[in-house]
């Protein structure tokens, strides 16, 4: 658990959950933060099994997004099925049943309301897990019945420390860190893919987006706009390169990188709002 628990605030929130549960946890993280590891792992300790016997214990259900990219009734309604199902009854261990839902922000809204009945009324020993990236894509009554944990980066010196003992390469460690903006799984899958990592890709977009005039940024609208992911990514790495030169800059940079973090920031929302996307990236070129 080393692995992933290196922020010492989110090891102190998880193990006061696993030492007093309640019906339902909600676990908040960006993608690369370990959210599905991590679920397991308090699976793991909840019902006293070491990690490797999670698959084998028969009353756990894990749940995933489908091919649509969606959780629906259907899916829920298995959970019910699940749950119907008689469980040994013993005095020494409390929680016997857990439902893992990875990605809980999809979850449709009647999906979404089907979990919350369970949640209001929870059965016999039983705990539900989730995940999500948004939590602000769930009912506030479904977020008000779990307890919310969110994944916090971890300290910058204990990253580059573990990360160490991955690579003797210090340099591709201090860019990858720099370009996942702190978070480990990204960090690490930076450093395994190197230059074919998606953010890597983006970051190489970022900087020439950033040093060239306005014409050729317009340019750039159409390309960019076939390629939506890529814009994500895009818009990730200029909020996190301004992030960090704010840090340092001062005066006519200082103003420059605000500005930079603004337009980031209001073009992910237009980007949340599914706005038109060779809009959004106009709106973008033409701010930056």
């Amino acid at each position: 658990m080393d692995d992933l628990l290196l922020s010492h605030t989110t090891e102190q929130t998880v193990n006061s959950f696993i030492f007093n549960p309640g019906s339902g946890l909600l676990l908040i993280g960006s993608a690369g933060s370990g959210k599905t590891t991590i679920l397991r792992y308090i699976a793991a300790r909840l019902l006293d099994l070491d990690e490797s016997q999670i698959n084998s214990y028969p009353y756990i259900m894990q749940l995933m997004p489908n091919e649509k990219n969606s959780l629906g009734i259907d899916q829920i309604r298995a959970i019910n099925r699940f749950i119907s199902l008689a469980i040994p009854r013993n005095d020494v261990q409390q929680i016997k049943r857990l439902i893992l839902i990875d990605d809980a922000d999809k979850l449709t809204l009647e999906a979404q309301n089907a979990v919350l009945k369970n949640l209001e009324e929870p059965p016999y020993n039983t705990v539900f897990l989730l995940s999500c990236t948004n939590p602000n894509a769930l009912l506030a009554t479904l977020r008000s019945r779990v307890t919310q944990i969110r994944i916090a980066n971890p300290n910058r010196d204990a990253l580059m420390s573990h990360l160490e003992r991955l690579s003797p390469n210090k340099q591709a460690i201090e860019r990858a860190v720099g370009i996942s903006g702190g978070s480990i799984g990204k960090t690490i899958g930076i450093i395994e893919q190197d230059e074919t990592h998606t953010l890597a890709i983006a970051a190489k977009v970022a900087k020439n987006v950033l040093s060239a005039s306005l014409y050729e940024r317009l340019l750039m609208v159409n390309d960019l706009a076939k390629d939506p992911k890529l814009v994500n990514d895009l818009v990730t790495i200029l909020q996190q390169m301004a992030d960090i030169s704010l840090e340092k800059a001062v005066g006519a940079q200082a103003t420059r990188w605000k500005s930079i973090l603004n337009v980031a920031y209001k073009t992910r929302q237009y980007l949340e709002h599914r706005t038109n996307m060779r809009l959004t990236l106009t709106y973008l070129m033409l701010n930056l």
